[in-house]
Parts: structure tokens; sequence; C-alpha cells
């Protein structure tokens, strides 16, 4: 049984990129990274506005691709879908 008077102090991380600690349930994991709401909101438009340079890559046994200028990484289930023009272009089937 809680008790009205009791404080819940939540669980803090530190960002990976600016390293102050934020309550876990803010933060977002990208990779192996714990990232602050405004770090995440940086490093996906670092990676949206990328021109990426693919190469087949692994994380934690996910098979993927990784982008060597931005270091940005999308497993191969979901890369088709987020880039079908660079599996076109990575294939010589350019229409």
């Amino acid at each position: 049984m809680k008790i009205a008077s009791e404080e819940i102090t939540p669980e803090m991380q530190g960002c990976g990129l600016c390293s102050h600690e934020y309550p876990i349930e803010t933060m977002t994991m990208n990779g192996d990274l714990w990232l602050c709401p405004q770090c995440e909101g940086q490093w996906q438009e670092h990676f949206a506005t990328c021109q990426h340079q693919w190469v087949d890559g692994d994380h934690d046994g996910e098979k993927g691709k990784y982008c060597e200028k931005c270091t940005g990484f999308v497993e191969e289930s979901d890369f088709k879908a987020m880039f079908p023009d660079a599996l076109a272009v990575s294939n010589g089937d350019r229409e």
C-alpha cells in the first residue's frame, strides 16, 4: 500500500551525448546510447539530412545497413521500406 506522503523518485539516466541526467521515462534508446529528448531530436534531424553511405552491418546480432557518414543503423527488415531508392542504386536497378 502506498502512503500518500511518499515521493517516488524517478530512475535517472545520463544522456549518451550531452551527459546530463534525465528521468529514464523521457529518454530514447538509440543503438547503445540513451538520448535525452533534445539530443534525440538533433540526432534524428542529422540522420534525416545525411547523404547516407550504406554498408552491410551487424548490431547486436541484427543484420542491417550502417551509414559510414552519420553512424546510423537500420535493420534489414526496415531498410527496404525506409530507403527503397538506396536498394535500387546498390543493386544497379536504377530506372
